[in-house]
């Protein structure tokens, strides 16, 4: 049963059942009809045109298919030298949006600050010519990622801020401090998207 499974899963195999099966489907009709030997050369000749038309059909698209697979694996190579990256930044992530605020609870002091500071700014983070070749992946995955890289860099910037007005106002300091949660949030998504992409779903750090 498994391999009869198997069989019938192989693209190239399923072609040639479903040809037989229009032929034979063809035939049927042909004798329904009740044609006689004239007809029957017009009719068979009429299968086999349309059989050559699939046939050339199938292969004028055979290269942009196997094209198409090829790019797919390169995206997939490239995606995995820079798995590690992705999950790191990840992590450091899901760390500075724990500590920044955690069930709806804003703590912010200089120490908090320095450390959410620490995580974003010491992450190797990609460059769009890292990610051009993972542009076959799908989800739009590369465009993803490139959004988290920014993303990264904007929450980066209104820690900044924060620790630059923390001392004159606690009110602008929380403001910013949720901003940059909904940033997180936005960035966690992504970079969790992209690394179930990346590796399949089966992405071991």
């Amino acid at each position: 049963m498994t391999t009869l499974i198997k069989w019938l899963n192989n693209r190239y195999v399923l072609a040639v059942l479903l040809a037989a099966g229009a032929t034979w489907d063809l035939i049927l009709v042909g004798q329904a009809y009740c044609l006689n030997k004239s007809d029957w050369a017009t009719w068979v000749g009429s299968i086999g045109t349309v059989l050559t038309f699939i046939g050339t059909i199938y292969l004028a698209t055979a290269e942009a298919r196997r094209r198409e697979k090829h790019d797919l694996l390169l995206a997939r190579l490239h995606g995995a030298a820079i798995a590690t990256r992705i999950f790191n930044a990840h992590g450091s992530v899901v760390a500075t949006a724990n500590m920044l605020g955690f069930d709806g609870r804003i703590t912010i002091d200089q120490a908090v600050i320095d450390f959410c500071l620490r995580k974003l700014t010491d992450l190797n983070l990609w460059s769009i010519e890292e990610i051009t070749p993972l542009a076959p992946l799908p989800g739009n995955t590369a465009a993803e990622l490139v959004k988290a890289a920014a993303d990264i860099k904007a929450a980066t910037q209104l820690i900044d801020a924060m620790a630059a007005l923390l001392p004159q106002s606690a009110i602008i300091t929380e403001r910013l401090a949720r901003n940059t949660l909904l940033i997180l949030a936005r960035t966690d998504t992504r970079l969790s998207k992209a690394l179930q992409v990346i590796s399949e779903g089966d992405f071991v750090p």
